[in-house]
């Protein structure tokens, strides 16, 4: 064992002969030599012989450029060699996403404010274009970088009865020191799978054959086409971008704009990123996850959305079917046609308008709030600490079921149709269960 991974941190070594000699090198080598020697003894398990198993992993280093380029960007400016980066490659790295990220917010808040003296339509379409500008500026800020940014070639084989397929690697990725953004054809394609570490941005051509047009900072990114027509975007599993990757050194961001048509599911996962789905949508099933990201999705028409994220907020404006919503410290608000509706949340807040069939709404400390122009067939809201208002039309009668142990309880609105005691679920009217235990709980009608 010791023999192997001394062949592994003498081959990483001579890989990154570019870079001095420090501390950081030692753990760095350690650190990817580990790596790699755990991907050998899975490919020995495999069946893989012993040299075959070597010489892959070792393939499986990655960008050997970045990292010696990183290594670099660590030591003092008097150690520097001619030609190398600034003193600090890495910061300036993150300053840069930090300021693309800055403008980016910047240009959504005002297009939120031009929202306020536009209709819906012209709002979605400011914040686009402030998207859009935003992108604009961050490729400016990076082409000052001097930093070599790699794109991606993406080619995907189409037989003659319209089956897709192909390979990331058969692909033939290329680098041209620019974000690229390149089309692939969309016939065959029925669900997305996007992974990254940044934001994610969906939009809509209206064109519903359409190629779909994957740009961003791909070097560390494989885009593939499976024979069940997904169309893949996911992190490289190379040693140095997992290396990055633990760091927070690594935030790709990717943007997709897609045929309108119905999509079958389109699924994103991201580290910390925002995910912005515009456009009228139509999709099967919609499932977002986020760690800090906010999410922010437009549909047409939806079977079922689900979204999972630790603080960021959760928007979802549309006709969807079920709508499913997990936050620890984000709000949520869902607006318009929504059958069943579950948001279970800690600390964050919960709005529903439009219209809902169903709703079971649990929050810890957020407030809740349900403004329906239907009448519901089921609501169970509760809030341990936080306020539970519920405002619906005065067009039928319904039960319900209303409580407080310190906050107040106000169901005059309805007073002649308030009931209290144990739901029936078999009851022919509507029931309601409203609760809080300090918060305020209140009834209202249009």
């Amino acid at each position: 064992m010791e023999d192997i991974k001394r062949r592994f941190s003498n081959g990483i070594a001579a890989k990154l002969a570019g870079a001095a000699e420090s501390d950081d090198k030692t753990d760095m080598v350690e650190e990817l030599a580990d790596n790699l020697y755990r991907r050998y003894e899975d490919m020995l398990a495999a069946g893989t012989a012993p040299e075959e198993a070597f010489d892959r992993a070792m393939g499986e280093l990655g960008d050997v450029d970045e990292l010696t380029a990183y290594l670099n960007s660590l030591e003092p400016d008097e150690g520097r060699r001619t030609g190398e980066t600034g003193a600090d490659a890495d910061g300036l790295f993150r300053t840069l996403e930090d300021m693309g990220r800055t403008i980016g917010q910047m240009a959504k808040e005002m297009g939120q404010m031009a929202g306020n003296f536009f209709n819906s339509s012209d709002f979605r379409d400011a914040v686009n274009e402030g998207k859009r500008a935003a992108r604009e500026a961050k490729e400016f800020i990076k082409g000052m970088a001097g930093t070599e940014w790699n794109g991606a070639s993406v080619h995907i084989n189409i037989d003659d009865d319209g089956t897709v397929s192909g390979k990331a690697k058969d692909f033939g990725w290329s680098g041209t020191g620019d974000d690229e953004e390149r089309g692939i054809p969309s016939q065959g394609v029925l669900r997305l799978d996007v992974e990254t570490t940044g934001d994610v941005d969906i939009y809509l051509d209206g064109d519903g054959n359409a190629p779909i047009q994957v740009e961003g900072n791909m070097s560390r990114m494989d885009v593939f086409v499976t024979e069940e027509g997904v169309l893949t975007v996911r992190p490289q599993l190379t040693a140095s971008n997992q290396f990055f990757s633990f760091r927070g050194a690594s935030s790709q961001d990717v943007s997709l704009t897609i045929p309108a048509r119905r999509w079958e599911s389109i699924r994103v996962v991201t580290a910390n990123g925002d995910v912005d789905i515009g456009g009228e949508l139509e999709v099967g099933l919609l499932s977002v996850r986020t760690a800090s990201g906010d999410v922010d999705c437009r549909v047409n028409s939806c079977e079922q959305a689900e979204f999972k994220t630790a603080s960021g907020d959760v928007s979802l404006e549309g006709n969807a079917a079920q709508a499913q919503a997990e936050t620890a410290s984000g709000d949520v608000s869902f607006d318009g046609p929504m059958g069943q509706v579950t948001v279970s949340t800690a600390s964050g807040d919960t709005e529903l308008t439009g219209s809902v069939w169903k709703a079971r709404v649990k929050s810890m400390s957020g407030d809740v709030r349900v403004e329906s122009m239907t009448l519901p067939a089921e609501m169970d809201l509760s809030s341990k600490s936080g306020d539970v208002e519920v405002r619906v039309p005065d067009n039928g009668p319904f039960k319900v079921n209303a409580s407080s142990v310190s906050g107040t309880v106000d169901l005059r609105p309805f007073a002649q149709w308030s009931w209290s005691g144990a739901a029936d679920p078999n009851a022919p009217t509507p029931q309601y269960s409203l609760s809080s235990i300090s918060g305020d709980v209140s009834l209202d009608k249009y």
